[in-house]
C-alpha cells in the first residue's frame, strides 16, 4: 500500500491536474498516518482509488463538528473503505417483516437470501471495525423469518464472523398501544404485544480499547444513563420518514458511551440518517450506507439542513 502511495505523491507532486481525485496533501496524510489514519487525523476524504468506485451517488459535507458521508448503496460490499478504519458501528437491520421500505427494497425475502444479506453486511462490518472496535445492535425481539430468536440467531452469526458479544441490554419502551391481542380473553390464541427488544454489544478483538487511557471522555450523567444497568427505557419514536425509526436517544447516548470525539462512526442501514446527525453532532465522523432511494433522500437532506457546513459531491 505505502509503494503504491509512494507512487501517487510523485505523480501529484508533478500534475497540475491528476485525475485520481486525490490531493497531494492528503496523500501525505495518508503516508505519515497507519493504517487508517487518514479517517484518525484528518477529513473523511477515504481512498477510493483502490479499487476504482463511482461516486455518483455518494455526498460529502464537512462542518465544524465534523464530516459526514452517506452512500446510496447496499452495505454488503464496501471494498472501496479500507480496513480497520471504524471504530463504531451503531444499526438496526432491516427484520424482514414486510416493513415499507419503498418500491426498491424488499422487506419480505426469502429466508435463505435474508441470511445471506446480513452475513454479507456483518462481514463487512467486521472488517472495517479498527481491533478493539464496537459495535451497538438493536435487532428486536420477535421470531423473525429464520424461525430464531433474533437476540439467538445474531449471536451465533455474528461469533462465526468473528465479533464477540460483551453484554445485552434490553430496550424497554414502556407502555405502548397495540391491539395485536389475538383471542382476547381466550386460551384460544392470545398474543402479548412486545414492549421489549435486544440491544447487543460486540466487539472486535478484545474489549479495551489499547489507543485510548482512562481519561474522562463523557459526563457523569451520560454514564450511568448507559452503565446504570442493563434496561434501557426510552419511549419508541414515531417518524412519518420511516416505519421503523429508533429513537434519536439511542445512538446518541451508545456513541457517546462507546466511542470518543474524532472517531468514525457507520451506520450500514442508515435509514433516514439519525446515527450520522447524532455521530456528527458529538464531534465523530460518520458514514452511512442506505439502499432506499425514498430514505437515502431523506437522510440526505436532514445532513444537508445542518448549519455550517459546505456540501459537494464527491462524483
Amino acid at each position: 500500500m505505502r509503494k503504491w502511495l509512494d507512487t501517487l505523491r510523485k505523480y501529484t507532486s508533478n500534475s497540475k491536474d491528476s485525475h485520481i481525485g486525490v490531493s497531494a496533501p492528503l496523500l501525505d496524510m495518508l503516508w505519515h498516518a497507519p493504517d487508517c489514519g487518514a479517517l484518525e487525523t484528518g477529513p473523511v476524504d477515504v481512498v477510493y482509488f483502490d479499487p476504482p468506485y463511482s461516486r455518483a451517488d455518494a455526498h460529502y459535507a464537512e462542518n465544524d463538528n465534523g464530516p459526514w458521508r452517506l452512500f446510496h448503496k447496499s452495505s454488503e460490499d464496501a471494498s472501496f473503505l479500507p480496513s480497520g478504519c471504524v471504530h463504531l458501528v451503531v444499526t438496526s437491520p432491516p427484520y424482514n417483516v414486510g416493513m415499507d421500505y419503498g418500491p426498491d427494497v424488499s422487506d419480505r425475502l426469502a429466508p435463505e437470501a435474508y441470511a445471506s444479506m446480513l452475513h454479507n453486511v456483518f462481514s463487512e462490518m467486521h472488517r472495517l471495525l479498527a481491533d478493539n472496535g464496537r459495535m451497538f445492535l438493536l435487532v428486536g425481539a420477535a421470531t423473525n423469518c429464520l424461525g430464531w430468536s433474533p437476540h439467538t440467531y445474531f449471536e451465533v452469526m455474528l461469533s462465526q464472523i468473528g465479533f464477540r458479544l460483551q453484554w445485552s441490554y434490553v430496550w424497554d419502551k414502556g407502555k405502548i398501544s397495540n391491539t395485536a391481542w389475538g383471542t382476547r380473553e381466550s386460551a384460544k390464541s392470545p398474543r402479548v404485544p412486545r414492549t421489549h427488544e435486544y440491544v447487543m454489544v460486540l466487539s472486535k478483538g478484545d474489549w479495551s480499547r489499547k489507543d485510548l487511557d482512562s481519561s474522562k471522555t463523557m459526563s457523569k450523567e451520560d454514564f450511568n444513563k448507559m452503565a446504570g444497568g442493563t434496561v434501557l427505557r426510552m419511549r419508541p419514536y414515531r417518524c412519518g420518514r420511516h416505519p421503523a425509526a429508533f429513537p434519536p436517544e439511542l445512538p446518541l447516548q451508545a456513541i457517546k458511551f462507546f466511542s470518543v470525539e474524532g472517531d468514525v462512526v457507520l451506520d450500514p442501514f442508515a435509514g433516514t440518517g439519525s446515527t450520522l446527525l447524532a455521530a456528527v453532532q458529538l464531534g465523530r465522523k460518520a458514514i452511512g450506507f442506505e439502499l432506499s432511494k425514498s430514505h437515502y433522500d431523506n437522510a440526505l437532506s436532514r445532513l444537508k439542513a445542518m448549519g455550517g457546513h459546505s456540501e459537494r459531491s464527491c462524483a
